[in-house]
């Protein structure tokens, strides 16, 4: 796994446990690859890596029944101006898609840097 650049990051202490933590993230091809590991092992979202770099979109027949699933690959070029969000158990990432650049706001109920023992260094890198 290739480790995007970090640009800019904050972080904010809420009442009880919850943090909420800012990063400006160099967008670049991996970035959907280190989505994936982030989503899977820090949020423990056992399809984060498919959901990720994947779009899963049900098709419906003309009375609106399932019919099935379209499964598209995520074009990071394409991805501009757009927001997504991923959660589990009440925490969460929200990941706001600019040109080159994307905003994560990332909210855990412990640290995200020391969850789990991983260290965010071992994630991504600093300029």
């Amino acid at each position: 796994m290739t480790k995007p650049k970090i640009y800019a990051t904050g972080n904010e202490n809420l009442s009880g446990d919850f943090n909420i933590s800012y990063y400006i993230i160099e967008k670049d091809d991996n970035f959907l690859e280190w989505l994936g590991t982030l989503l899977k092992e820090v949020l423990i979202i056992n399809d984060g890596e498919n959901q990720a770099k994947f779009i899963v979109k049900e098709t419906n027949d003309e009375h609106e029944n399932p019919t099935g699933k379209e499964i598209y690959l995520k074009d990071i070029r394409k991805m501009i101006d757009l927001h997504e969000h991923y959660g589990n158990k009440g925490d969460g990432v929200d990941l706001f898609y600019g040109k080159d650049r994307v905003y994560v706001t990332f909210r855990k109920s412990k640290s995200p840097c020391v969850y789990l023992g991983l260290n965010l260094k071992d994630l991504a890198k600093s300029p």
